[in-house]
C-alpha cells in the first residue's frame, strides 16, 4: 500500500517505495517509519540528512507483527549512511544484500552517534554490517547479524578514526569467514554477545582483532562476558 505522491505524515498516507525515502531531505528529531509485516524491494536505503544531539533521525517500524524487510535482491546495499551524524536505525531487518568488498549489506561510512538496536542483517552476499573510514560513537545492541557469505560485523579502518564504539547483546552466528572483525579501532567494548558457528571458509573464528604492519593499531578495548563457540 501506500503511494510516494502522498505526504507520508501517516499510515493512511504513507509512501510506497525505498526510493522515495531516501530522495527525502529530513532534519533532526525525524522519524521514518516502515510497516512490520510488509517488505521492500525497491533499491537502498540511502540517509539523506543528520540529526543532532538529542534529535536523531531515526529509521523503525511501526503496528504489531515482524520486523518490516528491506530485501536487496542480491542487487545492492539496503541501508547506506555516508558522512552523517546522529542516526538511529531499530526493529528492522536487512537481507539479501550485495556490495563490493568492504562495503556491506548495511553500510555505514564517515558517521559518528549511529546506533542499531533489535535489527537483523542477513542472508548478504558479502559482509552483514559494516563501519569504514572514520567511524565514532557507535552503538549495536540486540541485533542479529545472520547467515552473510563473509563478515558479520566488520570495522575497517581505512585511514581514518574509528573509536567509541559499544558492540553488546547481539547473536552473530553463521557468518562465513569471520563473527566480529575489528581493525584500526579505539576504546571498543564488546560485551554480552552470543558469537557462534561463524567461519566456515576461514577456520571459525568468531572475534577477529587484527593489527596489521604499517597500519594504525586497535588498542584500548574491552571484551566481557561473550559466549563463542
Amino acid at each position: 500500500d501506500g503511494l510516494d505522491t502522498n505526504d507520508g505524515l501517516g499510515s493512511t498516507t504513507s509512501w510506497k517505495t525505498t526510493t522515495k525515502v531516501s530522495a527525502s531531505v529530513f532534519i533532526a528529531g525525524d522519524n521514518i517509519y516502515f510497516e512490520r509485516g510488509e517488505t521492500w524491494n525497491t533499491g537502498s536505503i540511502t540517509v539523506s540528512a543528520s540529526g543532532s544531539s538529542g534529535h536523531p533521525i531515526m529509521y523503525g517500524s511501526y503496528n504489531g507483527g515482524a520486523l518490516p524487510v528491506i530485501d536487496g535482491g542480491g542487487l545492492y546495499i539496503t541501508f547506506k549512511s555516508l558522512n552523517k551524524q546522529f542516526i538511529t536505525v531499530q526493529d528492522i531487518e536487512f537481507t539479501n544484500g550485495t556490495s563490493t568488498e568492504y562495503q556491506g549489506t548495511v553500510y555505514v561510512s564517515n558517521g559518528t552517534n549511529t546506533t542499531f538496536l533489535r535489527c537483523t542483517v542477513g542472508s548478504g552476499t558479502s559482509d552483514g554490517l559494516v563501519f569504514g573510514n572514520t567511524a565514532n560513537n557507535f552503538l549495536i545492541q540486540d541485533c542479529l547479524i545472520s547467515q552473510n557469505a563473509r563478515y558479520g560485523i566488520r570495522f575497517l579502518d581505512s585511514g581514518g578514526i574509528m573509536q567509541n564504539g559499544t558492540i553488546t547483546g547481539n547473536t552473530v552466528i553463521w557468518n562465513d569467514t569471520i563473527g566480529i572483525f575489528m581493525q584500526g579501532v579505539d576504546f571498543f567494548t564488546i560485551g554480552t554477545n552470543t558469537i557462534s558457528w561463524n567461519g566456515d571458509s576461514e577456520g571459525g573464528r568468531g572475534l577477529a582483532i587484527q593489527h596489521s604492519p604499517g597500519a594504525r593499531g586497535t588498542t584500548n578495548f574491552l571484551v566481557i562476558n561473550n559466549t563463542c563457540n
